[in-house]
């Protein structure tokens, strides 16, 4: 039987990215709980509101791919070496499909 991976995901209810996904890198959220309470609106997922910043910190995840380049600290370019500034806040882009 293969190996159990332990991957992380993004909690963006509409991210797919994962630890395993190309060019993608996940961050932690802050234990600060004003930031954190401010990561979880911008990410549309009030419903985690319940739980304590330092479990968010230590289970929840969101990509590189919600943060504008402004909120990373020095050159972006090494995808695996990206940092964010200490009040980087995501911005979540929300797809609206028509039909």
């Amino acid at each position: 039987m293969p190996p159990k991976l332990n991957r992380k995901y993004c909690c963006v209810k509409s991210c797919r990215n994962n630890s395993t996904t190309s060019g993608v890198t996940l961050f932690r959220f802050p234990k600060d709980s004003e930031r954190c309470l401010i990561w979880l609106k911008n990410c549309g997922r009030m419903d985690l509101a319940k739980l304590s910043p330092e479990h968010l910190y230590t289970n929840y995840r969101l990509c590189n791919t919600h943060f504008q380049n402004k909120m990373f600290a020095g050159p972006v370019a090494d995808l695996s070496k990206k940092k964010l500034k200490k009040y980087a806040t995501p911005e979540v882009v929300v797809l609206v499909y028509r039909s």
